[in-house]
């Protein structure tokens, strides 16, 4: 089984308060790394200006067949600008939302049938190995 990536990206078209949160990643039958920190961004789509989260994993299946990455669950409180009620000291005016994306499945193909039993498996799109020797002393 290979390493697989899975890029989570949240596009937002309003403002939101740095309150949000995301689920954390984690599977049965796969181990899970985050890939470095989220990015945060902006695009534009279609004319509009969108805030963009970007989270990247690295997924490692620890077996076949079909593995499932499960929804995952983002929460944020959005700006409300037309709020007459500020108080820089009190709760911030704004509106709790939460969204939830589909779950994904991952089909994960086994070693090849005609693959050596006794021969080590390391599946790899690229593979490089180097030596260098300093010359004996003396």
């Amino acid at each position: 089984q290979a390493q697989a990536i899975l890029t989570l990206r949240i596009y937002h078209s309003v403002s939101l308060y740095d309150d949000s949160s995301l689920t954390p990643l984690a599977m049965n039958d796969a181990k899970v790394e985050q890939l470095g920190e989220a990015r945060t961004y902006e695009k534009e789509i279609n004319g509009i200006r969108h805030g963009v989260i970007e989270v990247r994993y690295a997924i490692f299946p620890q077996k076949s067949g079909t593995l499932e990455i499960p929804a995952q669950a983002f929460s944020a409180t959005l700006v409300d600008r037309g709020s007459d009620d500020y108080n820089p000291f009190g709760p911030r005016p704004g509106r709790q939302m939460r969204v939830t994306s589909p779950s994904i499945p991952l089909q994960v193909r086994p070693k090849p049938a005609d693959y050596p039993a006794d021969a080590p498996w390391m599946p790899a799109r690229a593979l490089s190995i180097s030596e260098s020797w300093s010359p004996q002393p003396g």
